[in-house]
């Protein structure tokens, strides 16, 4: 036989062989159920496929339970140490300003780069549940808050708050002239000088008045107005002339006053010296305070034009300190009316003081009623007393 009738027998015989071997047992043990899953595509492309479906599934259910609703926290506040009750009350009155606050707090929006002359009001004032707390300093600022915390006690915070601030127009600085203390802006000074002052009640309102202007604050505004029977401002000239007149020299300007009709009353003869504001600084003050000590006792004694010259100040004194030693012969009850009256209309307090005299009482205490204001009597000790206006 030949080598191509080998290789033909050969082709043969394999050709003949290989239906054998795919026919064999292994093909018959596949069974119809394998022959499905093969026409399906089963194989290790399928199985990867379930499988990383099947670790999606178990990713999602895992994040799903992860990312939930945050617990909503309640934080309860204990009663004050010791037991017993108002722990409940506290408890109420915290919620309700943690939720005013909270609300107050989304409604506060800003802008920022736009530019407008427009002023946005407060929106509502439930901050200034704690503005109130400010002191009376300068300026609004960050002031203290007080809060409830935990453990049930109260507890110190920060908080936004204001206060007044000193100056002209707002609640001031604090002032002081015989024990009376009162915060302003602009303070009229307005002092009796007439010779009945001499001795012990001069030596005490010279040191008093001295020592109130001293600690005037540099941004407030004040005026020194002497009286006796004339009037003038601290640091002018007093003459009296022959014929009983008095000058009053006025920087360059000249004054006269003469008696009025009245017993005891002065009126002038013409116009009458302005009083201007003076601010507080060092200087200013230092010679105020020279004025003072070394300006002579005059004779007389008249209310009304002394707090008139002060009512007409512009702008009005925010209070007027009224010191004087004796009853006024020509003030009637008619002239303490109006001018109670019109510092009223002007909101002007008039604080009067009654130095050693008690006949002086009754007409400073009405003034001071009408006003709004307060009365004291110096006795002669040298002590205050607080004499209730009502």
């Amino acid at each position: 036989m030949s080598a191509e009738d080998d290789e033909i027998v050969e082709e043969g015989v394999v050709d003949a062989v290989q239906p054998a071997v795919f026919a064999g047992p292994a093909y018959r043990q596949e069974g119809s159920l394998h022959r499905f899953w093969r026409k399906l595509g089963g194989g290790s492309l399928m199985t990867a496929t379930l499988l990383h479906i099947g670790l999606l599934l178990i990713a999602t259910t895992i994040v799903l339970r992860t990312i939930q609703e945050p617990e909503k926290k309640v934080e309860f506040l204990s009663g004050p140490a010791g037991g017993g009750g108002g722990g409940g009350e506290m408890q109420k009155k915290a919620e309700r300003q943690a939720k005013s606050l909270s609300v107050s707090s989304a409604k506060r929006v800003f802008a920022e780069g736009v530019a407008t002359s427009m002023t946005l009001p407060d929106p509502g004032d439930s901050f200034g549940q704690l503005s109130s707390l400010g002191s009376l300093s300068g300026g609004g600022g960050v002031g203290g808050g007080e809060g409830f915390g935990r453990g049930g006690g109260k507890g110190s915070g920060i908080g936004p708050g204001s206060g007044p601030g000193a100056g002209i127009g707002g609640m001031g600085q604090g002032i002081v002239f015989f024990e009376q203390e009162i915060h302003a802006g602009r303070v009229a000074y307005v002092i009796d000088y007439s010779g009945s002052m001499r001795g012990k009640r001069e030596k005490l309102m010279r040191a008093e008045l001295s020592k109130s202007v001293q600690n005037l604050a540099s941004t407030m505004q004040y005026q020194l107005i002497f009286f006796c029977g004339p009037v003038w401002i601290a640091g002018d000239q007093f003459k009296t002339e022959e014929n009983g007149d008095v000058l009053i020299t006025h920087g360059k300007d000249k004054y006269r006053w003469k008696r009025g009709a009245a017993p005891g009353s002065w009126e002038p003869k013409g116009r009458t010296p302005k009083a201007e504001w003076l601010t507080a600084d060092s200087a200013t003050v230092e010679q105020s305070v020279k004025f003072i000590k070394e300006t002579e006792l005059q004779s007389g004694t008249h209310w009304v034009a002394p707090l008139e010259m002060a009512l007409a100040m512009k702008p009005a004194p925010q209070v007027i300190f009224f010191m004087t030693d004796g009853a006024s012969p020509g003030t009637t009850e008619e002239d303490i009316r109006r001018l109670g009256k019109r510092a009223k209309s002007l909101k002007v307090t008039i604080n009067t003081m009654a130095m050693m005299e008690p006949k002086a009482e009754e007409g400073m205490k009405e003034l001071a009623r009408l006003s709004g204001g307060s009365f004291t009597i110096i006795d002669a000790d040298g002590s205050v007393r607080d004499v209730p206006v009502e």
